[in-house]
């Protein structure tokens, strides 16, 4: 989110952004449960008068933005994930500890685009490193490298280590739900959580795609 400050999009809303007026000081706290993260969209969505919205949301932000649909569902149109993690399955063990031995003990430029590149496919790398994907890859690095004081923050928490999103919710409410995955998804088993999702939400659409990360 903070490498979108750079995008067009965002320069073009900065001035409604700065109107916004929050009525907590959960801005300045940082959230310690995914309860506490909902109730931030909620209120970050009030205060800039959005009643009701469809969302795109990807990874981390694809297990916000579920809780939060499932919490208030009269709130969410329809749901759009991609490359949703901690929904119908956690993280996986060698992602966990390959991010965290990375990110939190030596943290390098060469270590963190060595990880960056283990998430995508072969065919794709190169893209990273080329306009427009370019300054936001570089905007993650140079912060990773200095991630290693953060890493016991209450600001990590909370994270999607294992699912726990209760999708009842979606399907009693029959909220349009797009969720896409890559099947050779590095952070965890693509077509085990695509089944999971069929099995949960029959009246979703599943889209598993193949030689994708």
């Amino acid at each position: 989110a903070s490498s979108m400050v750079n995008s067009g999009l965002c320069l073009r809303l900065r001035p409604s952004l700065r109107k916004l007026r929050f009525s907590s000081n959960i801005l300045v706290k940082p959230p310690t449960s995914s309860r506490e993260l909902v109730d931030w969209l909620d209120e970050t969505l009030h205060a800039a008068g959005i009643q009701r919205s469809a969302i795109v949301a990807a990874s981390r932000g694809a297990w916000m933005a579920t809780h939060y649909a499932t919490c208030f569902p009269e709130r969410v149109e329809r749901l759009a994930l991609i490359c949703p993690v901690g929904i119908t399955r956690g993280l996986s063990l060698s992602f966990l500890v390959r991010g965290l031995t990375t990110m939190g003990v030596r943290p390098t430029e060469e270590r963190i685009w060595s990880f960056v590149d283990a998430m995508v496919m072969p065919t794709t790398r190169r893209s990273l490193r080329q306009d427009p994907w370019r300054l936001i890859m570089q905007q993650f690095v140079c912060g990773a490298v200095g991630f290693k004081a953060a890493v016991n923050r209450p600001l990590m928490n909370p994270w999607p280590m294992r699912p726990d999103c209760d999708l009842r919710p979606l399907a009693e409410a029959r909220m349009p739900v797009l969720a896409i995955m890559g099947r050779d998804d590095s952070c965890h088993d693509g077509p085990k959580a695509a089944a999971r999702f069929r099995q949960q939400l029959p009246a979703a659409q599943i889209e598993l795609i193949s030689d994708a990360n």
